[in-house]
């Protein structure tokens, strides 16, 4: 928080090429990333095996629905895949989150992929 107030880069890419939102997500800080989001934190940047923000979300199985839905309320792309080819909709239904999988559903996400 320290360093956001005194002007840190949100998205400045880390030596294992994560951002530090891609961090807060996947060591499960949900408080440091929906503080990320609210500093203008780029919620589509993609981390080396192309996974954004909302796959590592989705991924953990640990982050709640409301960080996800604010992810997507920043501009999260739903549709996105990772290097795989794997939407976020697919890791919902992967992860057995029927309320990701509803949710996603209703910003858009493609069902057909």
């Amino acid at each position: 928080e320290l360093l956001l107030e005194r002007g840190a880069r949100t998205d400045l890419l880390g030596r294992s090429g994560l951002t530090p939102l891609q961090y807060a997500i996947t060591l499960d800080r949900e408080t440091h990333a929906k503080e990320l989001l609210d500093r203008g934190a780029d919620p589509n940047v993609p981390s080396p095996d192309g996974r954004r923000p909302l796959h590592r979300a989705i991924m953990s199985g640990r982050i709640s629905l409301q960080l996800i839905e604010q992810l997507v309320m920043k501009g999260a792309e739903v549709n996105a895949m990772d290097d795989e080819g794997v939407p976020p909709l697919h890791a919902a239904i992967r992860q057995g989150r029927s309320d990701v999988v509803r949710f996603l559903v209703e910003k858009g996400a493609d069902t057909s992929l």
